[in-house]
């Protein structure tokens, strides 16, 4: 796995039909924290967001017993203090996904 900053290269693989483009259940967790304090507004309510991803092509991965044990699994970190963000990092560790970013 990899980290991935979403630059011109990322952008052109995101919008490859070729590729599968994931989004973890754990996102919609982290952007309503960020939107509850206030780190994150949309032009949209929160409410479309899932639909207009999933509907842009993005795969949901519903979160499992095997991410929350990897979860469980990962070291404490100083850079990875945020649960939201150890928790997208657990999901796409136990899928063998690429972690993509702005």
């Amino acid at each position: 796995m990899c980290r991935l900053l979403a630059n011109g290269k990322t952008i052109s693989e995101i919008e490859n039909p070729l590729n599968t483009i994931y989004i973890s259940r754990a996102t919609f967790f982290a952007i309503a924290i960020k939107i509850n304090i206030g780190r994150l507004n949309f032009s949209i309510p929160y409410s479309n967001v899932e639909s207009i991803l999933l509907k842009t092509g993005f795969k949901l991965i519903e979160l499992d017993v095997n991410h929350l044990q990897t979860y469980t699994g990962l070291p404490l970190h100083a850079n990875l203090r945020d649960p939201s963000d150890k928790l997208l990092l657990a999901t796409e560790i136990a899928n063998h996904l690429t972690h993509i970013t702005h």
